[in-house]
């Protein structure tokens, strides 16, 4: 997830924050629900399916930015 993380902010900085976040939430969310639907089938299906459903914590440090970006400095701690 890290390494996500990571290739996420750089991508971020050539596309945009917004267009990130969006593509690995929707992407998490996609393979989540595929790993629900996917019934009696060898691990070599569902890991890789849950390493594809966690993208969607990857954007968390994109979003705590976003958010930090509109919230003034005086009351950062108490959003944070």
């Amino acid at each position: 997830m890290t390494m996500v993380s990571v290739l996420g902010q750089r991508v971020a900085r050539r596309v945009g924050r917004v267009q990130v976040c969006v593509v690995l939430s929707f992407t998490g969310c996609v393979a989540l629900l595929a790993l629900a639907y996917v019934e009696e089938h060898g691990w070599h299906i569902v890991l890789p399916i849950y390493f594809l459903s966690t993208l969607q914590h990857c954007s968390r440090p994109l979003r705590k930015s976003i958010l930090m970006d509109f919230v003034p400095k005086s009351r950062r701690a108490r959003v944070n």
